[in-house]
């Protein structure tokens, strides 16, 4: 089955409608090959989500509005626990945010002067969830594509 990156939100959806718990990272076939999607579902006794994360493995910001910055998705975080840094490969951080609702795109800083190359980039992603006050890191490489 070929799933684009942007119908891959559909799946965060369905973790989300049937109460799934996981933690595992989930392989989406696009026109780049295989590209992994790491995603964090808990669930209370009742089966209802109390969190969720869904962080994607790639995005293309190329101006064809589809997947044009990096934003990992979140349920039921706490108010401003929220933080994002990428840095590139030598260790250099390239964008920073502590609002969940802003994403990256592909710019230094987001700055559309300064574009950077085609190439994964680290993340690093705190946040503490509403119902069990826990504070979740994630860290992984997003693939920037050009």
């Amino acid at each position: 089955m070929n799933y684009s990156l942007l119908k891959s939100t559909a799946l965060l959806s369905l973790f989300i409608l049937f109460g799934l718990s996981c933690k595992k990272k989930i392989a989406v076939n696009d026109t780049h090959g295989e590209i992994e999607w790491y995603t964090d579902v808990q669930t209370n006794s009742f089966g209802d989500t109390i969190y969720a994360v869904f962080i994607p493995g790639a995005f293309s910001p190329n101006n064809d509005f589809s997947n044009e910055v990096f934003k990992p998705l979140c349920r039921s975080i706490k108010a401003n626990s929220y933080s994002m840094s990428i840095s590139d490969l030598n260790g250099q951080e390239v964008y920073f945010t502590d609002n969940p609702d802003e994403g990256w795109n592909g710019c230094f800083h987001n700055d559309h002067n300064k574009i950077l190359p085609q190439q994964s980039y680290w993340y690093k992603i705190t946040c503490v969830d509403l119902f069990k006050n826990e504070t979740h890191l994630y860290e992984g490489t997003v693939l920037l594509v050009r």
